[in-house]
Parts: C-alpha cells; structure tokens; sequence
C-alpha cells in the first residue's frame, strides 16, 4: 500500500496537494473492470510527457496522461438513463451533461423496471485510455436464494447468474423462485404437473414461463402445498 502526495494541477489550473491510500497493481481487478494499466510510477519524477503520477485505483500508482477525455459512456444492457458527475478538488460533485469528460468522471446508471444494479458499484470512470470502466451491470431483480425452500420443494437449480452472458448459447439468466437468479433453459419441457386427489389443473403460458394451477373440487380446500406450479 503506498501512500499517494501529488499536486493535481488538472482542474482549474490550480494545483493542490491530493494525499491517499492507494492500492497495489492488480492486474487481475483490473482486467475484471476493463481498467487498462499504464506505467507504474512512485514519484512524478518517473513520468514523462507531461503524465502525471497519481493513484489509478486497480492499477495503484501510474502515470496518467489527464488530457486523455471519454466521450459519452457505454450504453449496458437493461440501462433506463445515465448521469456523469465530476468531483472537484472540495469532494462535491457537479453534474457534466455532456463531453468532454476527463479522468475519474463518474457515469451513474439506473435500470429499468424489474433490473437492479449488481455489485458494490452502480457506475462506470473514466480512465487514461479515452474509455469507461465496465463496474455497472443491470441484472434481473430476483429473491435470493434459500436453500430450506428449495430442498421442501424438490427444486434443482440451474447455475447462479448475474446476465446471461454467463450462460451456455441455449441458456437465459432468470428469475428461478426459490433457487434466485440461474441458467435456465427457456424451452425446457416440464410435462404435466403432478396430479392431486379431488383437484383439476389449469395451464398457461409455454416453456420456462409454463405454469399449473390447482383449483380444489368443490368442498375441498387447499391444506397444503402452493395452489400453482412452475
């Protein structure tokens, strides 16, 4: 862990002194977030060219070229809008509508109804390389998983999910009930619904989406179970 003393000279063109924990390179982290390292450095003196030396979060201390600006930020799927902020020198942040934006601004996303952001982050920076970070993802809204009524209902769960970009070519990330968000099949054939004495059963919709409904014969009611099927 070093501990970053710069003059950023970025805003304004007035200089003032930033002090902060910075991380070690991460190499790793920082592919996972689509954050392209520069040169290390630890101290200005090792940057040429006018780069400045300061912390670039999975990529601990680099030198930055701060004349480096990122047009408008990716479009993710499920998205409903985005917002770009830039925080100044007193760490408040000012809304920046429109490019160009330079390092560290903040995209802020939001998802459409019945997505939620997933991870620790909801927005993508800017970085040295004129593009945006991947942090911000919009996954579908699903309960979490539990094991108990899974187990009570004789579920099998498909693999845990967060876009379907993480399943196989035949498979969708879904809401799953119990088993929370999975790899599922959306033409996957369930057959009839098991019967039950003194009830009929109704279907509707097709594949994943099939469902059975039990409705009780007359002077019979439920005492158990759920009424419907997926």
């Amino acid at each position: 862990m070093f501990v970053e003393t710069i003059f950023d000279c970025a805003t304004n063109n007035s200089c003032f002194k930033v002090s902060a924990q910075c991380p070690r390179r991460n190499q790793t982290k920082a592919d996972a977030v689509g954050r392209p390292c520069r040169k290390p450095c630890s101290s200005q003196a090792q940057c040429k060219d006018g780069k400045t030396c300061r912390c670039d979060h999975e990529c601990g201390m680099s030198c930055i070229n701060m004349n480096n600006f990122c047009g408008l930020p990716s479009v993710i799927p499920n998205m409903a809008t985005v917002r770009v902020y830039r925080r100044l020198s007193n760490g408040s942040l000012v809304l920046k509508p429109s490019p160009p934006y330079q390092y560290d601004d903040m995209a802020e996303y939001e998802c459409l109804p019945g997505y939620r952001l997933e991870g620790s982050q909801n927005f993508n920076l800017c970085h040295g390389r004129k593009s945006w970070t991947r942090l911000a993802v919009c996954a579908r809204s699903c309960r979490r998983f539990d094991e108990e009524k899974v187990l009570r209902n004789l579920m099998i769960c498909g693999t845990n999910c967060v876009t379907s970009s993480e399943c196989t070519e035949d498979m969708s990330c879904v809401c799953d009930g119990y088993c929370g968000r999975t790899c599922v099949n959306p033409d996957v054939d369930c057959g009839e619904a098991p019967p039950s004495t003194h009830a009929s059963i109704k279907y509707d919709g097709e594949g994943f989406q099939r469902r059975g409904y039990y409705r009780c014969d007359v002077g019979f009611y439920l005492q158990s179970g759920d009424l419907k099927r997926k």
